[in-house]
C-alpha cells in the first residue's frame, strides 16, 4: 500500500470518528486527537523526575480571569514541578473561597492582594517585584 493512500484511509478514519460522536470545535477536537495516552504521560513524568530542578518558572496570573479554574488546573498538573503561581488578586474577595481550595491544595500559589485603586499595569510590576522565578510567565485569558 503506497503512503498517499496510507494517509487517505487515517485521515477519513479520523473524519469519521469525528463525525460520529458530537461535533468538537478547535482546540477540543485537536486535544481530542492528540492528547497524551495514559503511558506517555506516565512516561514523561518517569523522566521529568531525572530533570535537575534548578531552574524555577513564576507564573503571574490575573485572579479575575474567566478561565482561572481550568488555568490552574493546566498549571498544577504539569511534569515539571518547581514553579510558583503568583495569583494577582483584587481587593473585591470575590473569588475567596475558590482560591482558598487552591491554596490548601498546592502550595506554590502565592495570593498577592491590591487594591483596586492600583492599575492592572502596577500590579503586574508588584507581581514581578514579588516572583522569585529564574523565569517570568505571565498568563491571561484564553479559550
Amino acid at each position: 500500500m503506497g503512503l498517499k493512500r496510507a494517509l487517505r484511509r487515517w485521515f477519513r478514519g479520523r473524519k469519521a470518528r469525528l463525525s460520529s460522536r458530537q461535533r468538537l470545535d478547535g482546540f477540543a477536537a485537536w486535544q481530542k486527537f492528540n492528547a497524551p495516552s495514559e503511558r506517555t504521560r506516565r512516561l514523561v513524568e518517569e523522566s521529568a523526575k531525572d530533570v535537575p530542578n534548578d531552574i524555577r518558572f513564576s507564573f503571574i496570573v490575573p485572579a479575575g480571569i474567566t478561565t482561572l479554574d481550568a488555568t490552574l488546573e493546566s498549571l498544577v498538573g504539569q511534569s515539571y514541578t518547581n514553579f510558583e503561581i503568583v495569583l494577582i488578586e483584587g481587593a473585591s474577595g470575590a473569588l475567596q473561597a475558590a482560591l482558598d481550595r487552591w491554596e490548601r491544595r498546592d502550595n506554590r500559589l502565592r495570593r498577592l492582594r491590591v487594591p483596586p485603586t492600583v492599575s492592572a499595569a502596577a500590579a503586574f510590576n508588584l507581581a514581578l517585584d514579588g516572583a522569585i522565578g529564574d523565569f517570568i510567565l505571565p498568563l491571561d485569558a484564553c479559550g
